[in-house]
């Protein structure tokens, strides 16, 4: 994390990043979001697996070519949440790389960007 952008961030109180706590959520299609587990400071390792049981249709392969899987990088601060940053992971290559008997797996990199558009950290 860039712990200079962060600190930047009018609405983050967090004035030292070693005690700021923070978790990703993640949003899917028609699913429920999904939460990472918290983590404290500059953590490198989220270490989370997230899933999702689908039903193949036009519908669902639609979504897959055009759309994005959405994550938000999240911190608790007192009695509210702080939106720290957001990226997104096109879907595409799932289409592409999936066959009859293996799932897919999204990899990669992922950019978060305050709303401000400054990087704050990659994923």
């Amino acid at each position: 994390m860039d712990e200079t952008a962060l600190l930047r961030n009018p609405n983050n109180k967090i004035k030292q990043i070693a005690q700021m706590v923070s978790f990703l959520t993640l949003d899917f299609y028609n699913h429920d979001t999904q939460h990472s587990h918290f983590v404290e400071g500059n953590s490198r390792k989220i270490e989370n697996n997230f899933s999702f049981k689908v039903v193949m249709n036009q519908a669902l392969v639609k979504f897959l070519t055009k759309q994005t899987v959405t994550l938000e990088l999240w911190s608790p601060q007192g009695s509210t949440t702080v939106l720290l940053g957001k990226g997104e992971i096109w879907l595409r290559d799932l289409v592409s790389n999936a066959t009859k008997d293996v799932s897919a797996v999204v990899r990669g990199k992922c950019p978060f960007y305050q709303q401000d558009k400054s990087l704050i950290a990659t994923v």
